[in-house]
């Protein structure tokens, strides 16, 4: 569908409307929109994505304090870019090492998965950051449409929340400093003999911490990116059911169809670029709420709070992937629901011959393999109980 609707026709042409529209990418930008919820942005940008886009000093006139300000802004970028890829790096590389000759390989090849889908999550975000920002955009465009509609219980909510998965990882973070760093037991595994000098090793920890870091910032903060396209998605769906009831000529209905073509088309964008970045996410965290639950049940020589310890874990995967799987469920449910009931509107009311309307629908999926929905979510925790059972039968 396009968004530019035609005039409606008087009878005596016999002229077929035809409500088409694809995405546009507006070219205005959404300083406002974007400065409201820059809470969910400023993580990244400490993990060297910009989202938030940068006017070229060459091509647009602007003084030279904004384009000395720009210029720092991308050199900052650009250096904790380069530093987070050199601290991945080395971290895929002892782990590998780790996990290939290790004596406890069962408990080191998962960390080593869970580094893999990090650096992999992390690259994917970076690649598609450009795309945030249109999508981004693209709503604010459409929120406009509903200029009386006030943003700020859903921004208060998500702040709520972020503050509370901050204040979370912090005391995570605590309890890992404390393991991680604590236990000898992991330095047996580095690299030759002068691994095991003071300074080498404390280098070694150092960037192991800022790994499981920056791996936790991206995972929360794509998280919350998703939740919130999620909620304003069905901030729209909402409206249109809304003022549907009030329409009572053709051309109204079809300024709802095109407004609700619209914005399954930025739906369709965001799934087009983001579902892969979506999959890494839950794939992660079933990984690590499996292999948290495993080490507390199977593995009897942890300690009281080593098992304190994964439990929190755990339960911080899971809240990651409930929160992701249940804001796209619940969308693709609105999505569906007001297809239907403009079908039924216009089937009942405004289907004619001059109006032909597209209402095929557009889903989130996890990398267009599966489509979100509430039995994907009982699946996913039935894998892993079924998994569970298999190891813990295949080790007895």
């Amino acid at each position: 569908m396009t968004g530019n609707s035609k005039d409606s026709p008087s009878k005596n042409e016999d002229v077929k409307i035809v409500v088409k529209s694809s995405l546009t990418i507006p070219q205005s930008g959404s300083k406002s929109f974007m400065d409201d919820f820059r809470f969910i942005f400023m993580p990244f940008f400490l993990v060297g994505i910009e989202v938030q886009d940068t006017e070229d000093c060459a091509s647009v006139r602007r003084s030279s304090r904004v384009c000395k300000k720009n210029s720092i802004r991308y050199f900052v970028r650009c250096c904790l870019a380069n530093f987070i890829f050199v601290i991945f790096t080395l971290k895929i590389l002892a782990k590998a090492y780790n996990a290939t000759i290790g004596e406890e390989i069962r408990n080191q090849f998962p960390i080593l998965i869970i580094g893999i889908l990090k650096v992999t999550l992390y690259i994917s975000i970076y690649r598609k950051r450009r795309h945030i920002l249109k999508i981004m955009e693209n709503l604010n465009q459409e929120l406009k449409m509903f200029p009386k509609h006030n943003l700020r219980k859903e921004k208060y909510s998500l702040i709520a929340f972020f503050t509370f998965t901050s204040l979370f990882c912090v005391v995570w973070y605590v309890m890992d400093f404390h393991f991680g760093f604590g236990r000898k037991k992991n330095q047996q595994y580095i690299v030759g003999v002068l691994l095991r000098k003071p300074f080498i090793s404390c280098f070694v920890e150092i960037n192991d911490f800022l790994f499981d870091f920056v791996g936790i910032i991206v995972v929360s903060s794509f998280t919350v990116f998703y939740m919130l396209v999620c909620i304003l998605s069905r901030i729209i769906f909402q409206r249109i059911r809304d003022n549907l009831g009030l329409v009572r000529v053709l051309e109204d209905f079809q300024k709802l169809a095109t407004f609700h073509e619209h914005i399954l088309n930025i739906l369709g964008y965001f799934d087009k670029n983001l579902s892969f970045s979506s999959f890494i996410t839950i794939l992660l965290t079933m990984i690590g709420i499996f292999r948290c639950g495993y080490s507390v049940a199977f593995i009897e020589d942890n300690s009281t709070l080593l098992n304190a310890y994964m439990l929190s874990s755990m339960f911080l995967y899971m809240l990651f992937q409930l929160l992701l799987m249940i804001s796209g469920s619940i969308t693709n449910e609105d999505a569906n629901g007001t297809s239907n009931v403009l079908k039924k509107r216009y089937n009942k009311d405004f289907k004619s011959p001059k109006l032909e309307v597209d209402f095929s629908q557009n889903s989130l999926t996890l990398w267009r393999i599966y489509i979100l929905d509430r039995s994907l979510i009982i699946a996913s925790f039935g894998t892993l109980l079924t998994f569970g059972i298999l190891l813990a039968t295949l080790g007895k």
